[in-house]
């Protein structure tokens, strides 16, 4: 509605905390600045093609893979229910353009199967996966994928390792959330980021 509307701007001037210590990161402003995302709001796109990855996943892909690029692939999980928020692939390349998106409601099993298709298409990209929450059910998945170009933490002497934990832990209570917020911010202020997709910014 806002977005049809024409009063994006509006949405970003007011932000809501996720909990009362990210509350304080910006103190009376907004946490972007409007001129920022207005930049990127002014080069969104339409993809160039959409396909359908596994059933309930389906991809907006602005650009294809390019042989020289290394890319960068991020999944956030949803639970995969009818009514539950949305599984989201984002693959980036390393300089920081996004080029394709894949978004549903897959399960847990088709979405990480269906990411490292996608990361084998784009060279290999190094996957992150989130493994908080509902992301803890990819460890049982990701030893039987094959894919071994994946963020992952090694419990234990690396030479002995006790335990290979895959993904990256978000939550409220990560002490890095403040550094993701400077660098994105960064990132915005410098253009050095590009998010084609209107629905994301």
């Amino acid at each position: 509605g806002l977005l049809l509307a024409g009063l994006i701007g509006r949405v970003f001037l007011q932000e809501h905390p996720e909990n009362d210590q990210s509350c304080w990161y910006n103190v009376e402003r907004a946490a972007f600045s409007p001129e920022d995302v207005q930049f990127i709001l002014n080069r969104c796109a339409e993809p160039q093609e959409q396909r359908v990855i596994r059933p309930g996943f389906q991809a907006k892909v602005w650009r294809n893979p390019e042989r020289d690029y290394r890319y960068i692939a991020y999944l956030d999980l949803g639970a995969g229910l009818l009514k539950s928020d949305f599984t989201v692939l984002w693959v980036v390349r390393a300089d920081g353009v996004g080029v394709c998106k894949v978004k549903g409601r897959p399960t847990i099993h088709d979405a990480v199967m269906g990411s490292i298709e996608v990361c084998r298409r784009y060279n290999d990209a190094f996957f992150v996966p989130e493994r908080s929450g509902l992301g803890m059910a990819i460890q049982d998945i990701m030893p039987t994928t094959g894919y071994d170009n994946t963020f992952k933490e090694v419990k234990g002497d690396p030479v002995h390792p006790r335990e290979i934990v895959y993904g990256y832990a978000v939550s409220s209570a990560n002490l890095r959330n403040m550094e993701f917020f400077e660098a994105i911010q960064y990132a915005l202020r410098e253009r050095l980021l590009q998010c084609p997709d209107l629905e994301t910014v």
